[in-house]
């Protein structure tokens, strides 16, 4: 990026691309606050997301507790909307994001044999890691840069603290039920 004499972006472009980031950073705030239905939250905020990144497909998966079980996502989108679609989502990212705590990202790499783009960012709550938000793309598609791993990031952190805090209100309002019927 070069900059001009006011040390600005010399390429305007920047501008419209923080203006659309904030635009869908809002409406997936909005989202978050409005609903109660997490299976619902959840398509909605990955069509939200893949306005902003330029994903094939997406999915919310939750770290599993089992050390030798698959990771099985939560909510899977598509861009195409292929009803049964199965994502092909590659475990060893998951736990790397997870594990490291960061976006994690795979591109291009010459014999990497991977036919995908992707961009895996955890969901980490106020308490524990909840488990990824997993992006994939063709590798025709454009590469995921750091401006889709930041504004991941972002969204993925308030995410994960909304989740965590849905699943702590299903867990009293059972504890509640129990106690009530006892």
């Amino acid at each position: 990026v070069s900059l001009d004499r006011s040390g600005m972006p010399s390429d305007s472009s920047w501008v419209g691309r923080m203006a659309r980031d904030l635009a869908a950073f809002f409406r997936i705030a909005n989202l978050i606050n409005s609903t109660g239905d997490v299976g619902a939250m959840q398509q909605q905020l990955l069509a939200l997301i893949c306005e902003v990144i330029p994903a094939e497909e997406g999915a919310i998966v939750f770290q599993t507790t089992a050390a030798n079980e698959e990771s099985s996502p939560a909510c899977i989108w598509n861009r195409q909307e292929r009803p049964g679609h199965k994502m092909i989502i590659r475990d060893e990212i998951v736990q790397q994001a997870i594990w490291d705590r960061c976006a994690i990202f795979t591109g291009n790499a010459p014999g990497a044999g991977s036919a995908q783009h992707v961009l895996c960012v955890p969901l980490v709550g106020v308490e524990r890691t909840l488990g990824v938000i997993y992006l994939a793309a063709a590798t025709a598609s454009p590469v995921f840069g750091e401006d889709h791993a930041f504004f991941l990031s972002s969204v993925s952190r308030i995410v994960a603290v909304t989740l965590e805090h849905l699943s702590k209100l299903d867990s009293l309002r059972a504890e509640n039920q129990r106690l009530q019927e006892a």
